[in-house]
C-alpha cells in the first residue's frame, strides 16, 4: 500500500477550497452586477414614465408636445427651443437606458429605446425636429441608434 502524505492531502484540499471559493465569489459578483443593472433599468423606465406623465398632466407641455409632433416647422422660435429641450430630455432617458449596451442587458435596453424612438418617427413633427436639431448635444451611440431607427422606419412598405 502507498503511504498517503497527510501534508500533500491537506494542501490539495486547501487548493480545492480556494478554487471553490473563487468560483463562488465570481457567481456572487455576477449576481450583484445583474441586480444593479435591473435596479438602474427600472429607475430609467420610472424616470421616463414620470417625464411622460408630467407632459401629459401639464396643459402647456401637452400642447407644445402635440403641436411639435404634428408640425415642428410651424412652432415659434421660443416653442422650438422648448420642444427641443423636451425631446432631448425624453431621448436622454433612452440614452441612460443604453448605458448598459456593453453589458448583458444592453440588447434589451437598445431594443426598448429603438421601439420607442420608432414610434416618435411616425410623427412628421418629430422627423422635422430630428433633421433640424444639433446632434452634438446627444451621446453618439444614441444619435447612431436614432439614425438607424429613422432609416428602418423610412424603409417600411
Amino acid at each position: 500500500m502507498k503511504n498517503i502524505d497527510v501534508g500533500q492531502t491537506i494542501a490539495i484540499l486547501a487548493n480545492l477550497g480556494v478554487l471553490v471559493g473563487i468560483v463562488f465569489l465570481a457567481i456572487e459578483i455576477r449576481q450583484a452586477n445583474v441586480q444593479t443593472l435591473l435596479v438602474n433599468q427600472t429607475a430609467v423606465v420610472g424616470q421616463t414614465v414620470g417625464l411622460q406623465m408630467s407632459i401629459a398632466n401639464d396643459a402647456d407641455s401637452s400642447s407644445l408636445y402635440f403641436r411639435g409632433m404634428n408640425g415642428y416647422a410651424d412652432l415659434s422660435e421660443e416653442d422650438k427651443v422648448r420642444f427641443d429641450l423636451m425631446m432631448q430630455s425624453v431621448l436622454g432617458r433612452y440614452a441612460s437606458s443604453m448605458l448598459a449596451d456593453d453589458l448583458d442587458l444592453g440588447v434589451n435596453a437598445r431594443n426598448y429605446a429603438a421601439r420607442n424612438i420608432a414610434a416618435y418617427f411616425e410623427h412628421e413633427g418629430f422627423r422635422q425636429w430630428w433633421s433640424d436639431m444639433d446632434r452634438r448635444t446627444l451621446p453618439r451611440p444614441l444619435v447612431n441608434l436614432i439614425d438607424e431607427v429613422a432609416r428602418s422606419v423610412d424603409e417600411r412598405p
